[in-house]
């Protein structure tokens, strides 16, 4: 006898169903995961981009780290935090970009810094000196991308369609840093 095929059941089996229940049951894994890996495929890119001539390891392997144990447990308590929030997009815009993005964008350039052995009483100063930069350029990159994820995005999905702008902003975020 033919098993009958609920909608759910017949979901559940495609690639993106199984995906699906692999994020919900083990998000902090496969976000920190899927996380690395675009930011290392992002900064490899860069690279191409810049015309290197060679791949500079250390940086993809600084930017998969930083990916996998700091803003991935960052991003998922402050998206759950965001989505949580009584408030409407725009106030959660300006909560994520006005308040959360400065410090957190100057945590990473300082964690990238001193992933790639730049002397810890040199990185203050070199965070000073390309954050202003930095945050200018993020929020005309991220308010648009933020607020289109917030608006039209299903929250478990949100790190994985912020990873994916990640990758194009790790592009541009690592041609500043340059």
């Amino acid at each position: 006898m033919k098993e009958k095929k609920t909608g759910n059941r017949a979901e559940d089996r495609t690639w993106f169903g199984r995906y699906n229940q692999a994020l919900v049951r083990y998000p902090f894994l496969i976000n920190a995961l899927q996380s690395a890996i675009i930011a290392s495929l992002g900064v490899l890119v860069s690279q191409q981009i810049k015309g290197a001539n060679h791949v500079d390891w250390t940086e993809v392997r600084a930017m998969a780290i930083i990916n996998f144990a700091f803003m991935t447990p960052v991003l998922l308590t402050f998206i759950s935090f965001l989505n949580n929030l009584q408030a409407n997009n725009f106030i959660k815009l300006a909560i994520d970009q006005l308040i959360f993005s400065p410090p957190f964008t100057a945590s990473i350039i300082g964690l990238r810094l001193f992933l790639l052995g730049t002397d810890a009483g040199q990185i203050p100063g070199i965070v000073f000196a390309v954050l202003p930069k930095a945050v200018v350029t993020s929020m005309m990159f991220w308010l648009p991308t933020r607020y289109l994820i917030m608006s039209y995005v299903p929250p478990q999905l949100q790190l994985l369609m912020g990873s994916l702008g990640g990758f194009v902003w790790n592009i541009i975020f690592s041609m500043i840093l340059s």
